[in-house]
C-alpha cells in the first residue's frame, strides 16, 4: 500500500536497543544499498504521507530518510525486535515516529520548540484522517512539551484529554514489564544483545 499512514504508528525502539541498529550490525556499504532501494521503490516519494522529497515541509531538508521497520515478539517476560524492512520517509515523518529523540533535540535546545509541534501536529492529524489511533509515543511527547515548556497549543489540549481516558493495549503493557537484559534484536537471522545500562548510559548520557 503506498502511501502507508500506518508506518506513522511505529513503536519507539525500546530503551536497551538504542545502541543496535542494521547500519552498524551490516555496515555502510550494506546499508547505503538498503536505503537507495527503498529511495527509489515509490519514485523518491516518502512512503507514509506520500510526499516527493522536492516538497517536503522541513524546506532545508529536501530529502529522503532510512527508517528500519520491526516485528515485536513478547513472550515469557522477553521481547524480540526482527527486522522487517527499510522503508524510505520525509524528515517530517522520520522525526514524528521518533518522537522521543525529538524531545531530546528540544531540550537540547538544538530543534525549536515551535517545530517539534508542527511535526507532532502533522503526524497525528495524517493518523486521524486515515482514520488510525493516535501514536501514544507521539501523545506522550506533545504531553511532555506542553507541561516541560508551559506552552500548550489547543490540539495539545486535546492530547492531555485522550491520554486521561487512554487505555495501553496487552502488548504496550508486557512491553512495560520486561527487563533490560531481556530485549533484543535479530538482523538476517543473527540475534545481538543490547548494551548494558552502563554502557549506555556512557554512550548516550
Amino acid at each position: 500500500m503506498f502511501p502507508d499512514f500506518s508506518i506513522l504508528a511505529d513503536f519507539n525502539i525500546p530503551k536497551p536497543l538504542h545502541g543496535l541498529n542494521p547500519r552498524t550490525i551490516k555496515g555502510q556499504g550494506w546499508w547505503d544499498e538498503q536505503r537507495c532501494k527503498a529511495y527509489k521503490k515509490h519514485n523518491y516519494h516518502c512512503w507514509a504521507c506520500g510526499t516527493h522529497k522536492s516538497n517536503g515541509l522541513v524546506k532545508d531538508r529536501l530529502w529522503l530518510e532510512a527508517h528500519e521497520q520491526y516485528n515485536y515478539i513478547i513472550d515469557k517476560g522477553k521481547g524480540v525486535l526482527t527486522l522487517r524492512e527499510i522503508v524510505a520517509l520525509c524528515p517530517a515523518c522520520h522525526n514524528f515516529i521518533h518522537s522521543g529523540r525529538l524531545v531530546k533535540l528540544v531540550e537540547n535546545e538544538e530543534v525549536d520548540l515551535a517545530f517539534a509541534f508542527t511535526i507532532l501536529h502533522r503526524g497525528l492529524t495524517l493518523l486521524k484522517k486515515a482514520g488510525m489511533e493516535p501514536n501514544v509515543f507521539a501523545m506522550h511527547a506533545a504531553n511532555l512539551l506542553s507541561e516541560e515548556y508551559h506552552n500548550t497549543p489547543s490540539w495539545a489540549q486535546e492530547v492531555k484529554v485522550w491520554l486521561d481516558k487512554w487505555q495501553p493495549s496487552p502488548l504496550f503493557k508486557e512491553m512495560q514489564k520486561i527487563e533490560w537484559s531481556n530485549w533484543s534484536m535479530i538482523i538476517d537471522g543473527k540475534k545481538h544483545e543490547p548494551l548494558t545500562e552502563e554502557e549506555w548510559e556512557l554512550k548516550y548520557d
